[in-house]
């Protein structure tokens, strides 16, 4: 039977054979890591592995997407930068919990303390036009003395 643009009409299958058909394309998992796949119509049965999540010591810089926005560059975060300081804007909805987790997974070191600061919005005047300035949340990381932090790479 031909329906609407030529296009053959679907078979029918037995619903006792689509039953089977299911239970036999359940993955089996084995200790390995690997997935063994049924067979599909016409083709052999595969095996994949599946590619396991390892975080490298030297960090993930996608780890902290959403979290922190970038480095606060100034003459005072770069005073505090040789007292084992950094300071970052991040979004306003983290707290430092997170924000402690993202540093360490995006440059491998545990930080010591992170403080907040919110800043507030500011009016701010072009000639007549009055505009205002978007606060913003702000964090000073400290690391433990000695460890070697590139922040400022690529900035």
């Amino acid at each position: 039977m031909w329906k609407l643009f030529n296009k053959k009409a679907e078979h029918k299958v037995p619903e006792a054979k689509l039953e089977e058909e299911k239970k036999a394309k359940k993955p089996v998992i084995d200790d390995v890591g690997k997935t063994e796949t049924p067979a599909k119509r016409g083709t052999t049965a595969s095996t994949h592995t599946r590619a396991k999540h390892q975080s490298t010591k030297k960090g993930d810089a996608a780890a902290g997407f959403g979290i922190m926005v970038s480095p606060l560059v100034s003459e005072k975060t770069a005073h505090i930068g040789t007292f084992d300081t950094y300071a970052f804007v991040v979004n306003q909805k983290t707290n430092k919990i997170e924000v402690k987790k993202a540093f360490k997974k995006m440059y491998g070191v545990n930080p010591i303390r992170v403080t907040s600061i919110n800043v507030a919005a500011r009016q701010k005047r072009f000639g007549r036009v009055t505009g205002t300035q978007s606060g913003f949340k702000k964090v000073f990381i400290r690391v433990p003395k000695g460890s070697v932090v590139n922040v400022y790479e690529g900035v």
